[in-house]
């Protein structure tokens, strides 16, 4: 798995990505600004699911489950592989 190649610094906003099926992807739903309220700085732009962006994520969220080699790992494993 690799990160979004984007470099975050102090003061510089960067979009990010949605995590899908083991995969960084691109959001089919824009991106929306994290802002401070304080200074009403854009600290960051994350990405915005769209619905169709949501149904990919649970139809893999709920293969991965029903799968055996996922199913049946101890919590113990899950957690490490996570």
């Amino acid at each position: 798995m690799a990160v979004p190649a984007a470099v975050w610094k102090a003061g510089q906003a960067r979009a990010t990505k949605l995590f899908i099926d083991g995969e960084w992807v691109e959001s089919t739903g824009g991106y929306i600004p994290t802002i401070n309220p304080a200074t009403e700085e854009v600290l960051d732009e994350v990405a915005f699911a769209s619905g169709a962006d949501v149904d990919d994520a649970v139809n893999s969220a709920r293969a991965a489950f029903n799968n055996p080699a996922w199913r049946d790992l101890l919590p113990v494993q899950r957690a490490a592989l996570i």
